[in-house]
């Protein structure tokens, strides 16, 4: 009969070694359900960012608010939330916002012709801030209304910035300007983004940001590729593309854009959006021009 063999030098048996049980099937699925629920309590914000992303009449949107607000609520109450909310401050905060620029104006109208040149629309260049009058930002950069003569020592600053499109056409003028020797070019593209949805990605607070930065001697901006879906106004009304109200409200981010960037003589280039290859979407990116 097999058994444990006596070790003639110790004198004592070894014993066997332990095997550890398996788990079973439903003992590993709750295992894993328990992990599964940590995970999403400990990120609880990210999904509901994720859910507020989602187009606002969408049946997606509805069911993904519906589990993630009531999860972010009990993650918040149990302070689950706070090592994300450290990492995102680490990351320069969350990329969601209001939309709105830290000056007052009356705001120049995109398209809208206004004395002392035109504001500009799809595609062109952007004068220095056309029909609007207030306040400086409190925080702006204060850039020579001369033209900045670039040489090897004193480079010219060049900001590109925008959606995917800008991703595009940007790498290659980012390549292109900086073999120039005489131009630092700094390219900012977040995909899906534009003007609709800040909060999605807050690009007025994005712009700012980098332009205390960056202090650019000219921008590179392109936005609208993925702004022809419905728009919420501050007052939380919301507006289908070919609703009058869209046009108003999307103008006015439009203008709000390049009166900031155009602060203080600085040169703002507006590129337009192309036609899309379905032509139901291009039909919706019409109003943007």
């Amino acid at each position: 009969m097999a058994g444990n063999v006596r070790d003639p030098r110790s004198g004592t048996t070894p014993k066997r070694p332990r095997r550890d049980r398996p788990l079973s099937a439903g003992q590993v699925l709750i295992v894993g359900a328990i992990a599964l629920g940590l995970a999403a309590l400990l990120n609880s914000q990210t999904l509901l960012d994720m859910a507020n992303r989602q187009p606002f009449n969408s049946a997606t949107r509805g069911i993904a608010l519906a589990i993630t607000k009531p999860l972010h609520s009990i993650a918040s109450a149990f302070q689950l939330t706070r090592p994300g909310d450290a990492i995102a401050d680490v990351r320069g905060g969350r990329e969601g916002g209001s939309g709105e620029f830290a000056f007052s104006t009356t705001t120049t109208v995109a398209g809208t012709p206004a004395s002392g040149g035109d504001s500009g629309g799809g595609g062109g260049e952007a004068t220095g801030g056309s029909g609007s009058t207030g306040s400086t930002p409190p925080d702006s950069v204060t850039a020579s209304t001369t033209a900045h003569v670039p040489t090897a020592n004193d480079k010219l600053r060049l900001y590109i910035a925008g959606d995917s499109q800008a991703q595009g056409f940007g790498e290659s003028l980012e390549r292109l300007a900086g073999n120039t020797g005489l131009v630092t070019p700094t390219l900012d593209f977040k995909v899906s983004s534009g003007l609709t949805r800040p909060d999605f990605f807050d690009w007025p607070k994005r712009l700012q940001d980098q332009v205390r930065k960056i202090r650019p001697d000219i921008v590179v901006v392109d936005f609208g590729g993925n702004d022809a879906q419905p728009i919420k106004t501050p007052d939380g009304k919301q507006y289908d593309v070919t609703d009058p109200q869209w046009l108003i409200e999307y103008s006015k981010r439009v203008g709000e854009t390049m009166d900031f960037l155009s602060q203080d003589g600085r040169k703002v280039i507006w590129v337009g959006t192309p036609n899309a290859r379905d032509d139901v979407f291009t039909q919706r990116l019409a109003v943007l021009r």
